[in-house]
């Protein structure tokens, strides 16, 4: 078996309009020196063409969302993805998912694909949150509801990352639900449904868990609204978060010799898929999320296998026959799905998140060896 492990930089920046002449040369060129892997931007301001343009610089491959006359949609929208040139080639993009025509603007994803990668890359660009007009109320849940679905439609392999612009103040919490000390000492709306969706996809914002310089800055102060999010499983993984101070003054638009609008915010991931010839493997080194306690508490507590091979019964039940003869990868993958669709829909029923299914006990729960066995089970159930 072999492996590869590859420092992965990635950011997210709010570049406060990208229409003017040469702007994407210079972006290129500051991503470059900065030498980011996958740059999210959002209010590039461009008006949409079609679902999705691709454009090329130098140094990336840009795939823009732009903006139309939909009602969640302003001149102030549009998001892009940039995929450096040395990572990621043209058939590495396996997927594109566009909006519907109202979220135009607001956010837009890529399934990214090859022998060291596999990830699914959103980007996405909440409304300012306006207490006066309230509009954001509307639209934010329904940028959250477009994220959660994708993810939850991946692959169990597919890891997701998700470049945000929230405009939100982001309170501090507990941990276990992937924000950290460094925060608000409250949410706003936006924050409560970052908050909301960071909780139900098992992920963590790691901007929150050290002290960073500001992402954006304005005539009353500044705030930190810009984020990466990653699954909280790759958290030992993710070094280096800070904020690129310098590469937001090189670029910033406004003249003035004061800092003001966004800053990008950036990280590395050290990660990789383990691989043997075209077979895809599940790592066995720190990147294994199996959790032995979990593994005992969990095949010892009825209720917590019986809500599995419930989740199964609604959600296999078509699939059983065929996974009697499937792969281990194939059962795998259709067994986080079912999970992650119960999960997901008990967290919208009782607001918090289910201390008893995890990605972690999930994983334990479908080890290799019990693989079979489950979907047998589930059989039975059904």
């Amino acid at each position: 078996m072999a492996s590869r492990i590859l420092p992965w930089r990635l950011a997210s920046w709010n570049c406060q309009a990208a229409s003017l002449a040469g702007r994407w040369l210079d972006i290129d060129a500051a991503a470059t020196e900065e030498r980011l892997h996958i740059l999210g931007v959002q209010g590039t301001r461009r008006r949409a063409e079609h679902e999705c343009t691709t454009t090329t610089t130098p140094g990336y491959t840009w795939y823009h969302w732009g903006w139309n006359r939909g009602w969640a949609t302003n001149c102030h929208a549009g998001v892009s993805l940039g995929l450096d040139h040395h990572r990621f080639k043209p058939q590495h993009v396996r997927e594109v998912f566009s909006p519907p025509t109202h979220l135009a603007g607001r956010v837009g994803a890529l399934r990214i694909k090859n022998s060291i990668l596999d990830c699914l890359a959103i980007v996405a660009y909440f409304p300012v949150d306006d207490p006066a007009r309230r509009r954001h109320e509307d639209i934010t849940p329904l940028i959250v509801d477009w994220i959660c679905q994708l993810v939850q439609s991946a692959p169990a392999r597919t890891v997701p990352m998700v470049f945000l612009d929230a405009n939100c103040r982001l309170a501090q919490s507990d941990l276990s639900l992937g924000i950290g000390e460094y925060s608000y000492l409250e949410n706003n709306f936006n924050g409560w449904q970052l908050t909301s969706m960071v909780a139900s996809m098992d992920m963590v914002v790691p901007h929150t868990l050290v002290a960073t310089e500001p992402t954006y800055y304005h005539e009353r102060g500044h705030s930190w609204i810009d984020f990466v999010l990653l699954p909280k499983s790759l958290s030992a993984s993710i070094s280096n978060i800070k904020t690129l101070v310098d590469m937001g003054d090189k670029l910033q638009l406004a003249g003035s010799a004061a800092r003001l609008d966004h800053r990008p915010a950036a990280l590395t991931l050290r990660f990789c898929l383990w691989h043997e010839g075209q077979q895809q493997a599940r790592p066995s080194s720190t990147f294994l999320r199996w959790n032995r306690e979990l593994l005992h508490q969990a095949m010892h507590q009825e209720p917590q296998v019986s809500r599995l091979h419930h989740a199964m019964h609604l959600r296999l039940q078509p699939k059983l026959p065929l996974l009697r003869e499937a792969s281990s990868d194939r059962i795998l993958a259709e067994l986080h799905d079912a999970a992650v669709q119960c999960a997901y829909a008990e967290y919208q029923f009782r607001k918090q998140k289910p201390s008893w299914l995890c990605f972690e006990t999930l994983d334990c729960l479908a080890e290799r060896r019990n693989l079979r066995k489950l979907a047998a089970a589930g059989c039975q159930n059904a």
